[in-house]
């Protein structure tokens, strides 16, 4: 008997549980996402944008071809943080000038998209 009465009590508080969560479901609190989850996601818009910028500066149209046109010229650290990023982010620290080798396009690159260009 004294195990029904577990049971009982454990649904009631199961299903008292699912009520409080269902009121809060849509709340800014609970719909939080974590500062790593919340890079990640701006790293893969900036490659994205990234890509797209570059894809329109280039002769080919695979992103294989695109890669093998462009040649790194330099990459600098920069004391002041004026240089923007073909993506648009800009103050970047570390800048990688690369260009291509077909068409004689120059473009800035930071470290982030360089980094999903090479991949």
């Amino acid at each position: 008997m004294a195990r029904q009465t577990k049971t009982k009590l454990l649904k009631l508080v199961c299903k008292q549980a699912e009520l409080t969560r269902a009121r809060f479901r849509g709340s800014s609190s609970t719909n939080k996402i974590n500062q790593t989850d919340k890079n990640l996601s701006f790293i893969n818009k900036t490659g994205e944008r990234f890509r797209k910028k570059l894809a329109q500066l280039s002769v080919g149209t695979t992103l294989s071809s695109i890669k093998k046109e462009w040649i790194i010229i330099k990459q600098v650290q920069l004391s002041k943080l004026r240089e923007q990023c073909l993506c648009g982010r800009p103050n970047l620290k570390f800048v990688t000038y690369l260009k291509n080798t077909i068409n004689n396009n120059e473009i800035t690159a930071g470290n982030c998209c360089l980094l999903t260009f090479k991949r």
